[in-house]
C-alpha cells in the first residue's frame, strides 16, 4: 500500500501538459517525415497517446479509419519493429508516450522513421 500511495503522489507531481507537448510533437514529426517520402498520413493525438493513419485528411471515426492503407502501415511496423522501435502491430491501435521515455528515446524514433521505405 505504501508503494502505491507513494506513486500516486509522484503522479501528482508529473508534468502532464508536458508529456502531452512532447506526445504531440514527436506524432506530428513523425507524420511529417513520413509525408516526405510521399505517403499520405494522418495524425490523432490527445494527451499522451497518437496514431499514425496512411491516408488523407483527418480520420474522426470508424467509417474514416477504414480509409487508411493498412498495407502501408504493415511496412512501416515492420521496418520499425526491425530498427528496435515497438508500435501497435495494428493499424487501428494507438501508440503511448510515457514518462519513462526519455529525448533519446524520441530521437530514435525519428530516426528509424526517416530510414522507412515505402
Amino acid at each position: 500500500m505504501a508503494a502505491g500511495l507513494a506513486t500516486l503522489q509522484a503522479l501528482k507531481q508529473a508534468d502532464y501538459a508536458g508529456l502531452a507537448e512532447r506526445t504531440r510533437t514527436l506524432a506530428e514529426s513523425l507524420a511529417a517525415i513520413l509525408r516526405e517520402k510521399g505517403a499520405a498520413v494522418s495524425v490523432a493525438h490527445a494527451a499522451s497517446l497518437f496514431t499514425l493513419f496512411f491516408c488523407e485528411g483527418p480520420v474522426t471515426d470508424f467509417e474514416s479509419a477504414r480509409q487508411a492503407d493498412t498495407a502501408r502501415y504493415a511496412v512501416f511496423y515492420a521496418q520499425m519493429r526491425k530498427a528496435g522501435i515497438l508500435f501497435a502491430p495494428s493499424a487501428f491501435e494507438c501508440a503511448f508516450l510515457s514518462f519513462a521515455h526519455t529525448d533519446e528515446d524520441l530521437e530514435r524514433t525519428l530516426e528509424a522513421a526517416r530510414a522507412v521505405r515505402f
